[in-house]
């Protein structure tokens, strides 16, 4: 069975610097065959904010009827998890933001209702993080991983790091930086050592 592979892009801007960065690394993942690789453009998907109603505190269930209803069996299912996403004042996209936040769901699966993740307790999950900025400060990158590391947790996916780049403001100015395109393939290539 081949491993599944979810890639969320998080940009708004397509052919972007993130999107770039992410299809490296997907070429370091696919690069000895055996994946499935499904690709989630955020942006192109009606994702509506979470209302705070605590339904799935008690369900394990969201009741909000988005296109959040398709990507839920998809984190349900997949191997490894790429999210990508450009930094937004110290954080994630607005449209990353709004499915990650959706991700409550699996919080309260885990935490308030104590139920298992999957059926399947051997499978291993991974996750993997990949964010730019067009400046260079020190914390740039902090909000952002954060977020995605807790999202990680509330799904049981094991944080296997993060390609933060600094200075690449123009649409596809990070082709240049060929030592962060080589990183990405790499650590592509990384993630299916354990599969």
């Amino acid at each position: 069975m081949n491993t599944q592979v979810l890639a969320i892009f998080g940009s708004p801007r397509r052919g972007g610097n993130t999107d770039t960065l992410m299809e490296e690394l997907l070429s370091g993942i696919s690069r000895d065959g055996g994946v499935d690789i499904t690709r989630i453009y955020v942006s192109d998907y009606n994702i509506k904010p979470c209302t705070g109603c605590a339904f799935c505190e008690t369900s394990g269930e969201c009741n909000i009827e988005d296109d959040m209803k398709k990507i839920y069996p998809l984190l349900d299912k997949s191997q490894i998890i790429v999210v990508s996403s450009p930094v937004y004042f110290y954080g994630i996209s607005a449209q990353c933001k709004l499915l990650v936040d959706r991700c409550h769901v699996f919080w309260a699966r885990k935490y308030k209702l104590n139920l298992p993740w999957s059926e399947d307790d051997e499978m291993v999950r991974q996750g993997f993080f990949i964010t730019a900025a067009g400046t260079d400060n020190p914390n740039l990158f902090y909000g952002g991983e954060l977020t995605i590391r807790y999202l990680f947790d509330c799904i049981d996916i094991l944080y296997q790091g993060a390609i933060t780049v600094r200075n690449v403001q123009e649409k596809g100015e990070v082709k240049k930086n060929l030592h962060a395109l080589k990183d990405a393939y790499n650590k592509g290539v990384e993630l299916m050592n354990y599969f």
